[in-house]
């Protein structure tokens, strides 16, 4: 009896001391301060169960995303992001009670209404984010009517991000006159003028990051602040001569005027520290040769009206890894001393004028990091020697030893990654991130002779060869058939002859081949590659016979007959393909298969279901993808959780065989990694996922914003539509938030400084 008294004596005393013990280590509150946070979070209703507001109450222990200071017991952070608060932020808002807070962070949440001056009144206040709010209306055209003296606004502000809203009208003059402000984001608004007088942005006097990408100004650009290193302005209508202020910062490192409708020449005297230029798609008329910067990463000038010389400058700027001067007037040869930047990955030479030979008995071409190139639609001539792509090391040594998967642009300011249009599978296709695992060559639209060199077939990592509509005669080279990566296969409009090298049936991801209008002759290999391409890919050949050409390579021998004995077991055992019948002539079954997978995907069914089924099972489910899985259990499991409509169950059977299974996970991690990084990442911030009853519009779409196809040929989703318009799944953002970008941009700071 005693032992069980002196126990609980025990016990209580323990509890006691522990109770004293947490008292001492809250923090201290004062009491005005926890009302005003209660009553700023009963000003609004919450959009969702989980928010961050939750736990506050009079008694709690604890306040999630406040910090109250130790000494004086007020709030001096909030950190209130994706809060699910949906209402009006009005100017007598409990909010402004918080006279000692010094970091707000409101972003991603819903307050219809416009922006309180009110923050003026937090005279301590550093940080202020508000990005994706849905603020309408104008900025507060002054912070001075609220009784303060002109000294005390929002003195300490460094930080201030209005992005992703639906702000309009001017911007105001006294944001330039805030005397710590390092960094603002006007983007993805639609702000259409400044206030003041041209230099009024010059009078900041420490701005670093400048983003007002995707509004509505227009007009000639300002003046920019000397101190500025980030400028972000895509995407607007600013008209006139690019500004010789843009050379008054001496560490510019980033410079984004692209899609405005700027005239005139590119100054001559831009930073030498430029990592990153981009001005596409403007009307720019002149680019200068004066470039001595070793620290440019990335010049795209594409889309404008550039004349004169390719500018042989660069051959000073050994950082180069993005060349894109696509849709100009440049009139010149080809740059052979390109061969000298040793990091050369892209170089994009598309419509222009370009002529004359691009090999040279005294100008070897020796790119040791080049993957992609395009110099289609140009007048370039003369034939290219065997050896021609022997010494494209990048190419040809992806394949043996493949670099760790990034994104070209990883290491640039801001995260900022360069796209291009390319010409994939006979569509225009815009790729908005560009991996560094596979190789693209587009020749097409010249004026080229003479051989298809055979040492393209030693470009191992090669998706996309495009040779079309050239003057290149003699045989189809038969080391094309080690290209075991080829996608896409365009050799249409030349002087070809010969048979189809029946190497090219055994390529298991070609999924695109146009041959025609050659002079081809002989059978076409019978391979799935070759059944599933429209007619109009062989057109042009009157000698080509078989399947899946209604065209018997037997005299007297009808299609049909010839091809239900001969070709049948290409088909047989196959019970996946669908339209399979075992009693079916083997041309109905062609047919039947080759317009079922060209109604789903006529660019590339094997990439998009296998992408589909790894994205799926792999990353919403979880399932482990390794080669000891049931391949009937994996498709039914894929049918049912997609609920995919009956026409669009059929899939290449080579997909669920164990090497098949295993290769999936390849194509997935190499070619759709952008799904991953972005799109999925986006789900599972909203802490969401798709359900099953609109997984397969939702997947298609997520495919296709991903890799910039657009929608896929001959496929309507309704639940895509409906999805959107309905706001049930959300994937899509506009842009990263202020505070992301500069982190990216301190990321990465040592690589371009």
């Amino acid at each position: 009896m005693a032992l069980h008294v002196l126990s609980c004596l025990f016990g209580c005393v323990f509890a006691l001391s522990f109770l004293v013990t947490t008292l001492v280590s809250l923090p201290y509150r004062r009491l005005d301060q926890v009302e005003s946070l209660l009553a700023f979070k009963n000003e609004f209703l919450l959009s969702c169960n989980n928010s961050v507001t939750d736990s506050w109450t009079r008694d709690a222990i604890s306040f999630d995303g406040v910090l109250f200071d130790e000494d004086t017991g007020g709030v001096t952070e909030l950190k209130l992001r994706g809060a699910c608060l949906s209402g009006t932020l009005d100017a007598n808002s409990s909010l402004f009670r918080l006279q000692e807070i010094k970091y707000v962070d409101l972003s991603f949440n819903d307050f219809s209404s416009s922006l309180p001056a009110e923050f003026g009144r937090l005279t301590d206040l550093e940080y202020l984010d508000l990005h994706q709010n849905g603020f309408t209306g104008e900025l507060p055209s002054s912070v001075n009517n609220l009784g303060l003296a002109n000294t005390t606004i929002l003195t300490k502000l460094y930080f201030l991000d209005l992005s992703n809203n639906r702000l309009q009208g001017k911007v105001p003059e006294w944001l330039w006159n805030l005397p710590s402000l390092t960094a603002l984001s006007l983007s993805h608004n639609s702000l259409d003028s400044f206030d003041g007088s041209p230099e009024s942005l010059h009078s900041s006097s420490v701005l670093v990051y400048l983003f007002m990408n995707s509004n509505a100004f227009r007009g000639y650009f300002p003046n920019i602040p000397p101190t500025v290193k980030y400028i972000l302005a895509s995407d607007n209508n600013f008209s006139g001569e690019m500004p010789l202020s843009l050379c008054n910062p001496r560490n510019l490192l980033f410079l984004d005027l692209s899609n405005n409708s700027l005239t005139g020449s590119v100054p001559r005297c831009l930073s030498d520290s430029l990592a990153v230029l981009n001005l596409h798609h403007n009307n720019l008329r002149s680019l200068p040769d004066t470039f001595s910067n070793s620290s440019l990463k990335m010049l795209d000038v594409s889309h404008n009206q550039i004349s004169g010389k390719f500018p042989r400058s660069l051959v000073n700027c050994k950082s180069l890894e993005f060349v894109n001067v696509e849709s100009n007037h440049i009139n010149d040869t080809f740059p052979f001393w390109l061969k000298s930047l040793p990091n050369l990955l892209v170089l994009i030479l598309r419509s222009n004028r370009f002529y004359g030979p691009i090999s040279s008995p005294h100008y070897p071409l020796t790119f040791s990091k080049l993957i992609i190139v395009d110099i289609s639609r140009n007048m370039f001539d003369g034939s290219l020697p065997p050896n021609y792509f022997m010494n494209w090391s990048a190419a040809i040594s992806l394949a043996y030893d493949r670099p760790r998967l990034k994104f070209i642009g990883d290491s640039y300011s801001l995260g900022f990654h360069p796209s291009l249009s390319i010409n994939n599978k006979g569509i225009n296709m815009k790729l908005d991130r560009i991996v560094n695992v596979f190789a693209i060559v587009d020749f097409s639209g010249n004026k080229f002779g003479g051989e298809i060199p055979e040492s393209i077939g030693l470009l191992k990592w090669l998706i996309v060869l495009d040779l079309s509509n050239n003057g290149f005669t003699g045989h189809i080279p038969s080391s094309l058939g080690n290209l075991t990566e080829l996608e896409s296969l365009d050799i249409s409009r030349n002087q070809l002859s010969g048979t189809i090298p029946q190497e090219l049936g055994k390529l298991s991801f070609l999924s695109y081949i146009n041959i025609s209008y050659n002079k081809l002759t002989g059978q076409i290999p019978q391979g799935t590659q070759f059944f599933v391409q429209p007619d109009s890919a062989f057109k042009g050949n009157i000698d080509l016979c078989g399947l899946p050409l209604q065209k018997s390579c037997l005299k007297n021998v009808s299609a049909t007959t010839h091809t239900q004995h001969q070709n049948e077991s290409a088909f047989k055992g196959n019970v996946d393909l669908c339209g399979f019948k075992e009693n079916a002539s083997a041309t109905t079954q062609a047919s039947h298969a080759s317009k079922t997978m060209h109604t789903l995907n006529s660019s590339n069914p094997m990439l998009l279901f296998s992408i589909l089924i790894v994205f799926h099972f792999v990353l919403l489910f979880s399932i482990p993808l390794s080669t000891n899985i049931d391949s009937s259990f994996l498709y039914s499991r894929l049918v049912s959780h997609l609920n995919m409509p009956p026409s669009s169950t059929c899939l290449p059977p080579e997909i669920f065989s164990p090497t098949g299974l295993f290769r999936l996970k390849n194509i997935f991690s190499l070619r759709s990694y952008v799904v991953v990084q972005d799109q999925l990442s986006e789900l599972q911030m909203r802490r969401s996922k798709p359900n099953s009853a609109n997984n397969w519009g939702t997947l298609m779409y997520i495919f296709n914003f991903s890799v910039g196809a657009g929608p896929v040929s001959g496929l309507i989703i309704p639940e895509l539509s409906s999805n959107r318009t309905r706001g049930k799944i959300t994937v899509e953002r506009k842009g990263r938030s202020l505070e992301e970008n500069i982190e990216l941009s301190l990321n990465t700071r040592d690589e371009v400084t």
